[in-house]
């Protein structure tokens, strides 16, 4: 269980390399839902999501045991790996990134542009995640995981920084992908003994909504694209959440657009999930307060298109 010093550690940590990120209150959003919004802008974060976060706390727990020059390997659908570029280029190390064929080209450009090599196998996150992890064992790479505490501990402090400034919120809606997110938020809140709902917003394909064995998330959010949180975060989330919301792609396709409308702002299909689940339930928050993360902007153009159109994207 992550300790409040422990965060306030890795926020001390994190203010070496990025700045706090915004949180805004825009009319127009909340005009559209009918109680007080709070957006969290991560999309303002060096590589345009959160998870750059954990990615600066993980390697730099690493640098205590890791030779200067070690290469780290991960499988990404892309702002996993964009972090570990961004965090590996700090601390001397050399990145590589396994991501399904079909990934966003523009996330994939993004990670070469910071020295990472990028390597396309398989059709899903699964299969890029098994193929990491030989490549990190054939070729002597360190093999990052999908879900770490240093992880949680990283997107804690995102969620601290929201608090801080904002501790009249009634709940929190988070989007549920490999699980740190949510988990760093039920840290905080445990941390400061916080009457704060935490909301998990997870997608209708997943297996948190169809079952053990539902297969693959088909969706353009591919953030949300792997079939469950890990084991240890899926218990964390069971036990701490006060509720589950799914959404499917075209709530966060709509959810998008608000965003775009509302607040001027870019959102990928993840960086919108938490609103979704606010307009999907918007009738048990009319005239309260609360808190979504704009958790990634990194959208592909293609998609983007789509989306403002007024259709929704394919899955990949």
């Amino acid at each position: 269980m992550l300790t409040l010093a422990a965060i306030e550690e890795a926020r001390e940590l994190l203010s070496r390399f990025m700045q706090p990120t915004p949180q805004y209150v825009w009319p127009l959003l909340d005009a559209q839902l009918d109680c007080r919004v709070v957006v969290k802008h991560e999309n303002h974060a060096p590589t345009g999501s959160f998870k750059v976060r954990g990615a600066i706390a993980y390697i730099h727990e690493q640098a205590l045991h890791q030779p200067r020059g070690a290469r780290f390997v991960t499988a990404t659908t892309g702002n996993h790996g964009l972090g570990l570029a961004f965090a590996c280029q700090k601390f001397g190390y050399t990145a590589a990134a396994v991501m399904p064929v079909g990934a966003a080209l523009g996330k994939t450009s993004n990670l070469q542009a910071m020295g990472c090599f990028v390597v396309e196998h398989g059709h899903s996150y699964l299969e890029a995640e098994a193929y990491s992890q030989g490549l990190a064992q054939e070729q002597g790479f360190v093999h990052v995981p999908s879900f770490h505490h240093a992880f949680v501990c990283g997107a804690a402090t995102y969620v601290m920084e929201l608090i801080a400034a904002h501790q009249e919120l009634d709940a929190l809606f988070l989007p549920i992908g490999m699980g740190a997110g949510i988990c760093g938020a039920l840290a905080v809140r445990d941390a400061l003994a916080l009457d704060l709902k935490i909301i998990g917003v997870a997608h209708k394909s997943s297996s948190l909504s169809q079952g053990e064995g539902a297969g693959a998330c088909r969706t353009f959010a591919d953030g949300m694209a792997c079939s469950q949180p890990s084991g240890a975060a899926l218990a964390q989330i069971r036990a701490g959440c006060d509720a589950l919301v799914f959404v499917d792609d075209d709530e966060i396709a709509e959810a998008i657009r608000v965003l775009y409308r509302c607040c001027h702002n870019l959102a990928e299909g993840a960086g919108a999930a938490a609103l979704a689940g606010v307009m999907q339930t918007k009738a048990s928050w009319r005239g309260k307060q609360v808190g979504i993360p704009l958790c990634g902007q990194n959208i592909d153009r293609v998609q983007m298109r789509t989306v403002l159109s007024g259709a929704t994207p394919s899955p990949q």
